[in-house]
């Protein structure tokens, strides 16, 4: 099938021996389809992927063309998610959340490049919004914001006092809110 070291794929995801060569060669053939370069090598780094639907992929490969879109980065989202191949499993309200965000505070307007873009998806999420509650959006300059999501990071809040300061500080991004707490109850 193509794959370079199909023994350690099996090792690190067992599940995959339960697939039919039909179906594997079917996921190759739709992920090339989506506009990955190199579909094979982004299974054998996370064979999870031949089991993630095709809906899933399209549905997350849209989410991050709206960043892409919105700022007019010169990337698509299949090379963003060739380079981070957590974005295949992360959820889709975080997508949607910190869509929202750079949308309403245009944090790192004509800053923006893929490496900036995985590391705000890579954070989490809690420390991203607490960090939003204090940020001065005026400045939009994304380094400094991932700096303060590092140093929120660092603090080590409990989950319960960050949901805290989530919910009495995002007064300007109701929607946001509501859009976290619904997916992260």
């Amino acid at each position: 099938r193509g794959f370079a070291n199909p023994h350690k794929m099996i090792e690190s995801s067992p599940a995959i021996l339960g697939y039919a060569f039909e179906n594997i060669d079917a996921k190759v053939a739709g992920l090339k389809e989506r506009g990955f370069a190199n579909p094979h090598k982004m299974i054998e780094s996370s064979p999870a992927i031949l089991g993630l639907a095709f809906e899933n992929i399209d549905r997350r490969i849209k989410l991050l063309g709206k960043i892409i879109n919105l700022y007019d980065l010169p990337f698509e989202a299949a090379v963003l998610m060739e380079q981070a191949y957590f974005l295949f499993s992360s959820k889709i309200d975080k997508i949607i959340v910190l869509t929202r965000i750079l949308r309403e505070f245009k944090v790192g307007t004509g800053k923006l490049n893929t490496n900036i873009i995985r590391r705000l998806l890579s954070n989490n999420l809690e420390d991203t919004l607490v960090t939003l509650s204090s940020y001065d959006a005026s400045s939009g300059n994304v380094v400094d914001f991932l700096k303060q999501i590092n140093a929120i990071k660092k603090q080590k809040l409990p989950r319960s006092v960050k949901r805290e300061i989530i919910g009495k500080e995002l007064e300007l991004l109701e929607k946001v809110k509501k859009r976290y707490f619904r997916a992260y109850p």
